[in-house]
């Protein structure tokens, strides 16, 4: 007859015990990590203007000075100033 004490003591070995290889002189583990998949970009623009607003106004910024520097002159939204510098 098996006890109860002995399965639940078990079953917390079997959740504590991590998933390795092992094999030579080191054992490896597995880490787990996520990557962003961009699926709906309005949908996260939206959620970025309310919750990071700041941010995005910078990485536009970028954008833009980057689209004027190429060349580009009519962007919407953008005002373009005029710097003279000597060289």
């Amino acid at each position: 007859m098996i006890c109860c004490w002995s399965t639940s003591r078990a079953a917390h070995r079997a959740e504590q015990d991590r998933a390795a290889a092992r094999g030579g002189a080191r054992a490896t583990t597995l880490r787990t990590t996520y990557r962003a998949e961009l699926t709906d970009p309005r949908a996260f623009a939206r959620w970025a203007w309310e919750n990071a607003h700041d941010e995005l106004i910078g990485h536009l910024t970028t954008m833009a000075e980057r689209r004027t520097a190429a060349g580009f002159r009519d962007l919407p939204g953008v005002t373009l100033r005029e710097d003279r510098k000597a060289i």
